[in-house]
């Protein structure tokens, strides 16, 4: 089923949101070849599954299609019987297998309906309670003492095919009817890269059909889930939208020399991605996988047709996985990638871990690429170089965790290693990130961190001494510079002095090379705040390392005649203090502008002094 919208409505989006309320400020920045996209996640995107990121108009039109809504989960007595015989279960977990089966049992009894969504799913199980032998058993405690496998086996073999007149539902994207314009203007953003790809590489030709873009969904646990929508957007956007079915399974299952070796593909599917039960889902997909699994020269001549490769978000050690060889070096997709993206013939794009992984530099063992953590853990216990928890034990509790849910982790070998000026992070003023950051490039030696916040993207143009960038969409990048940052032992921990950290935001642009500082150049259309109308008042904030409180406050301080601000965290044992500080080098510059009939703001600033210190 193809996406609700074109090419030409997408651009009258585009203009209508935006274009009309900066045309007269937007920077010309034609002059930089921007060939990697680095989006900070966070893209609500409007689609049959997600209504709430459509207008009205998009959620009446959309539901008069037949389309697929939602995951569905069946609760039936047959259904629940499949489970017993899997072979994800070991004889050591017999007696959880037992509570858990008659937990489900008694569910399917219980339940108006045998099928829920999964939302619903998951309520509840956290809901119901079984008595076994005279004990009381809670879905909710049940639930945190399965492990990955015994989890997502569950979720995977009691899950509904969902098919039409023969043909499977498919998630559909209508980008015309997105309540974010800033999202919209990214994906536009990396198909005019793939088109200016395309001309260079084909001239005339070249700008006469639509670029041709790859998606990769390797981030995902189910990297079948996210196909309908990466193609259906990028179709949307203009371009013939590919699926790449590159994952860390294949990758794995290429590597054996075995002759039936493709015959392992769904076994090491459940192994590696504790994906299960996916060609009753996903039947076409999977057979489309297999088939390049017994020809893989075909990857590699779908990868020499590309304009542009996307890479979808989730988690990043699954993406690093499916490119990169267990000794660290490429895989062969990884090698045509970057040769044809250093050549010029390719943009990349990536957006939460596709942006992620993107960390590293070739031959160097800087910067690494993060993997998880929270800024207080990070700061309190500092980062370790292991793989992380599972995603869904740092979501919850987890029993079957070795590493603490909020412990900050990173692959000490790098990402890809297509963004050697920086440890990326995203979604990062959301979820205060800045702490944690800071103190991983700071322990990895990496100099410096950038952080790319939701509906925002980084764009980066390398150029024969480094790069250039530009900021575009909602929010800001974050860079921290830990050259000078001292590192200061107290009783309560380590103490990170006096870090140099910029914020740029939309059409800003700067330029670095691998060994110099950053240099900004803040959008004209921003000015700096006048003396006489900034705001003179101490400058505080009390959860400074949770949500968007660090953004919060660096934004006033902007328009403050303070020359310091504090804040400090939430949790006391120890309590972090972070302190914000304006220099002589310190600038700022800010803008208000009417967009969507909604007021975006945006404060930029270069050399603001950073310090987080224990107490």
């Amino acid at each position: 089923m193809r996406p609700i919208a074109s090419k030409m409505g997408l651009n009258a989006l585009i203009f209508s949101f935006i274009s009309l309320t900066l045309s007269a400020t937007s920077v010309n920045a034609e002059e930089s070849e921007y060939r990697l996209l680095l989006a900070g996640g966070g893209l609500a995107t409007c689609s049959s599954i997600a209504l709430k990121n459509c207008t009205k108009q998009g959620e009446e039109a959309l539901s008069a299609v037949a389309a697929k809504t939602t995951m569905v989960i069946s609760i039936s007595s047959k259904s629940i019987d499949s489970l017993e015989v899997g072979r994800w279960w070991l004889p050591e977990r017999e007696e959880i297998k037992r509570k858990w089966l008659a937990l489900l049992r008694k569910m399917a009894v219980e339940a108006k309906t045998n099928q829920l969504p999964k939302r619903g799913f998951i309520d509840h199980i956290k809901a119901s309670e079984v008595t076994l032998s005279g004990k009381t058993v809670k879905g909710r405690d049940l639930i945190n003492q399965l492990t990955d496998a015994e989890w997502f086996a569950t979720l995977d073999t009691l899950e509904v095919p969902q098919f039409r007149d023969g043909q499977r539902s498919q998630e559909v994207v209508a980008l015309q009817y997105n309540k974010n314009p800033f999202s919209v203007e990214i994906y536009q953003q990396f198909i005019q890269m793939a088109e200016q790809v395309r001309a260079k590489r084909l001239g005339v030709e070249g700008q006469e059909t639509a670029p041709r873009v790859g998606v990769v969904t390797a981030s995902s646990r189910d990297p079948f889930e996210a196909v309908d929508f990466y193609t259906g957007v990028f179709a949307a956007a203009g371009a013939e939208a590919i699926w790449i079915p590159i994952d860390a399974a294949l990758l794995a299952t290429l590597s054996d020399m075995a002759p039936d070796r493709c015959e392992k593909l769904a076994k090491n599917r459940e192994n590696i991605l504790k994906s299960f039960n996916r060609a009753a889902i996903y039947p076409s997909l999977v057979t489309r996988q297999k088939q390049l699994c017994e020809k893989p020269e075909r990857i590699l001549f779908q990868l020499s047709q590309l304009d542009g490769l996307f890479f979808n978000g989730g988690d990043q050690s699954l993406t690093r996985a499916a490119f990169v060889k267990p000794d660290g070096s490429d895989s062969e997709w990884l090698a045509l990638i970057r040769k044809r993206y250093e050549a010029g013939e390719l943009a990349l794009g990536g957006t939460s871990a596709g942006t992620a992984v993107m960390s590293g530099a070739e031959g160097q063992t800087s910067p690494v690429m993060i993997s998880n953590g929270r800024s207080y853990a990070g700061l309190t216990h500092g980062a370790i170089g292991v793989a992380p928890p599972s995603a869904r034990c740092a979501e919850q509790s987890c029993n079957e965790a070795t590493t603490a849910p909020d412990a900050l982790t990173y692959q000490p070998g790098g990402g890809l290693k297509f963004f050697p000026w920086g440890v990326m992070d995203t979604h990062f003023s959301e979820r205060g990130r800045q702490g944690r950051l800071m103190r991983l490039a700071s322990d990895t030696q990496s100099r410096w961190g950038v952080g790319v916040d939701e509906a925002t993207a980084l764009l980066v143009a390398p150029t024969k001494t480094g790069a250039d960038f530009r900021v575009i969409g909602q929010g800001g990048v974050y860079w921290i510079d830990t050259a000078t940052t001292e590192r200061v032992e107290t009783p309560r921990g380590l103490k990170l002095k006096q870090g140099i950290s910029y914020y740029l935001t939309r059409d800003d642009l700067a330029s670095m090379s691998l060994q110099s500082d950053l240099s900004v150049t803040f959008a004209p259309w921003k000015k700096p705040v006048a003396q006489e109308s900034a705001i003179s008042k101490r400058m505080t904030s009390e959860d400074v390392l949770e949500g968007s409180h660090y953004k919060q406050l660096a934004e006033a301080f902007c328009y403050s005649s303070s020359n310091k601000a504090n804040g400090r965290s939430y949790k006391r044992d120890p309590e972090w203090w972070l302190t914000l500080e304006k220099v002589k080098q310190t600038k700022s510059s800010v803008a208000e502008v009417d967009v969507n009939g909604q007021k975006a703001r945006w404060c930029s600033y270069q050399n603001l002094v950073v310090s987080f210190e224990p107490r």
